[in-house]
């Protein structure tokens, strides 16, 4: 089954790109009925699951968004060492 996943340069054209994991995950899974309920109750665990296993942000690390995201972090990242509370 072919889950007609976007190329990295097309993501942010999505309009919500959200739902646009959740229903690819779903799809994925290839589930019906009872277990595919089962599955979208859980589908929380199932998006994080996605994001702990990325180990290679490069393609993704040109797109304006994620650019905006590493800045963002950094930013309170450096916020919390200067009042003592990163690591």
């Amino acid at each position: 089954m072919p889950l007609d996943l976007p190329r990295p340069t097309q993501v942010e054209s999505i309009p919500d790109t959200k739902e646009r994991l959740r229903s690819t995950l779903c799809l994925a899974a290839d589930l019906r009925g009872r277990h595919l309920k089962k599955f979208q109750q859980g589908l929380s665990h199932a998006v994080h699951q996605v994001a702990e296993r990325v180990n290679d942000y490069g393609p993704i690390r040109g797109l304006p968004a994620f650019a905006k995201f590493e800045r963002d972090l950094g930013r309170i990242m450096r916020t919390f060492e200067s009042q003592g509370r990163g690591t």
